[in-house]
């Protein structure tokens, strides 16, 4: 995984630009988790909320793919807010809304049984709604289209929900 250290701090600074040109960067601090590519959480001295600006080590179809599903089911599925995509440049990036929170992991090794208990709950609300999506055929996902008008919602004809 790369580290913010493998880019510039003016290469952060012109990828952030591109949304926030008059905003002055005071921390970019690497997070846990990625496993290919690398988020950096990104705050500023400014009482704007930090983003994170995900950098893609593969090419411009797979940042396109990735922020198409999350805007896709955004409205049903909880996940952070594209803020800007810039599948095109030096490498592929994008900004996203910053989510605080733990890891399911580190909430076990808390043994609040409660906490736990309800996380798990809303980790099966939130597959629920990710099942209802439903695609007219199988195959990849290609060119970054926005998925719209190949995925479906199935119909629930009892309660005349989504």
């Amino acid at each position: 995984m790369m580290t913010s250290a493998d880019y510039s701090p003016q290469f952060i600074q012109d990828c952030i630009a591109t949304v926030f040109p008059d905003s002055k960067i005071v921390s970019a601090q690497v997070l846990s988790g990625g496993l290919i590519n690398t988020n950096l959480k990104i705050e500023f001295s400014s009482h704007q909320p930090p983003v994170v600006l995900r950098l893609y080590r593969g090419d411009a179809e797979v940042c396109l793919k990735e922020t198409a599903v999350l805007r896709l089911v955004r409205s049903r599925v909880p996940v952070p807010e594209v803020i800007h995509v810039e599948p095109n440049g030096i490498r592929p990036f994008c900004i996203l809304e910053f989510v605080n929170g733990m890891t399911f992991q580190q909430l076990k090794r808390t043994n609040d049984l409660d906490a736990i208990h309800q996380a798990a709950a809303s980790v099966g609300t939130t597959l629920a709604h990710i099942g209802k999506y439903q695609f007219s055929k199988p195959g990849r996902l290609q060119n970054g289209a926005l998925w719209s008008d190949r995925c479906i919602w199935r119909h629930n004809a009892r309660t005349g929900s989504r």
